[in-house]
Parts: C-alpha cells; structure tokens; sequence
C-alpha cells in the first residue's frame, strides 16, 4: 500500500496565499475541489465566518497552484491575495 504523498518529492520551500470565499459556507465545496487534483495544496480557516482562508503550497508548484485555483474559481466565488506575512 503506498503511502500519502508518495511519488512527490518533499518541498524544499513553501509558499502562501490569503484566499477570501465570498461565501463563507462553500468552504467544503472549496476543500473538495483542492482534494480532487491530488492535494497539491492545503488550506487552513483563519476566519469561518469572514471566509478567510490561508492556502499552503509547494513553491514549485505554483503556477499548477494558480491553474487549479482558477478551475475553482468557477463554482467557488473567491478573491486571491498574496499572503501578508513572511512564511
């Protein structure tokens, strides 16, 4: 059985994005929608009720991080910021 993550290297430096849902409550439509292109990214709620939400990612990955938020975008109304704070 293979273990989670396997087959993707360890990042070497990660990288975030501040992420405001314009509708707090598809958060879980927003998580799903992450979960199905393989966990490229993880997303932590800082506010539930503001819809604000800090993205986590491989550096390297970040234009298929940007590409897949994009897809997202379609069904999940939301604004992408860069992340205010050092990482």
């Amino acid at each position: 059985m293979a273990s989670q993550g396997e087959g993707r290297a360890r990042p070497r430096e990660s990288a975030s994005l501040l992420l405001r849902l314009l509708d707090p409550a598809s958060a879980g439509l927003l998580h799903a929608l992450l979960e199905s292109h393989g966990h490229l990214c993880l997303f932590t709620v800082l506010d539930a009720r503001k819809g604000l939400l800090r993205l986590r990612y491989s550096k390297d990955q970040e234009a298929e991080v940007r590409r897949v938020l994009a897809l997202c975008a379609l069904d999940v109304a939301l604004l992408i910021r860069p992340w205010p704070f050092a990482d």
